[in-house]
């Protein structure tokens, strides 16, 4: 081609030559049936498919009703049936995407299922992570709740032995005296075996394995309060 017949750059017989892969683009929308998503979800649950029902409302308006059936779960623990809606001015179909979506959004926030898509990975961490910080809390408030019920079963047995010595201390050579414990809101019934040592009689045997025996009742309960 002779040079001086090529068009010079931006002139209007250039515009149709420039590279189209060169100018900007609006993302592809890809979309995916979301009833499609739901009903496969449903059956990897051994559920049936959700009746279905489309009212049109006039004016371009519809209403999409879709009723599941669903397995126990965190918000119900019996097998239940659950409506969901979804309203458009596009069309029937786009109404019932609509309803599907708000069906999917529960079964997933409820645990049900996890959907595999693109985003996937980045779900499943945020899921585990999720899932991790539940278990340790609901591990914790057990671990708290039979530390509080340890506590108060260690104290009545203190108290039992206590009691127990009170009654006979002479014969058990042990001297009961009230010191301030470590423990918070608490005071410490202290048992000392006074007898000798090693144990002569049956009474101061017992004597000193009652001293013996609150002295760990005390430090379990110390452990349990600095615990908690």
């Amino acid at each position: 081609m002779n040079p001086d017949l090529v068009p010079a750059i931006g002139s209007p017989n250039t515009l149709h030559s420039i590279d189209d892969d060169l100018l900007p683009k609006v993302p592809a929308v890809v979309v995916v049936d979301r009833r499609e998503i739901l009903c496969e979800a449903l059956g990897k649950l051994n559920r049936p498919s959700p009746h279905e029902q489309i009212d049109d409302l006039g004016d371009g308006n519809f209403l999409c009703t879709l009723m599941l059936e669903l397995p126990p779960h965190k918000s119900c623990t019996q097998v239940s049936a659950k409506r969901f809606s979804g309203f458009s001015t596009l069309s029937a179909a786009d109404s019932v995407n609509k309803a599907s979506d708000d069906a999917l959004t529960y079964l997933e926030s409820n645990g049900l299922i996890t959907i595999d898509d693109f985003n996937s990975s980045a779900k499943r961490k945020l899921l585990c992570a999720k899932t991790f910080a539940d278990l340790f809390e609901d591990k914790i408030n057990v671990l708290q709740t039979n530390s509080e019920r340890y506590k108060v079963l260690c104290e009545d047995i203190h108290a039992q032995i206590y009691d127990a010595c009170a009654g006979a201390s002479d014969c058990l050579s042990v001297r009961l005296n009230s010191t301030r414990s470590q423990i918070p809101d608490a005071n410490r019934f202290a048992i000392t075996y006074v007898g000798p040592v090693p144990p002569e009689t049956a009474l101061q045997k017992t004597g000193a394995m009652l001293a013996s025996a609150s002295a760990q009742l005390h430090d379990v309960l110390l452990a349990i309060s600095k615990g908690t």
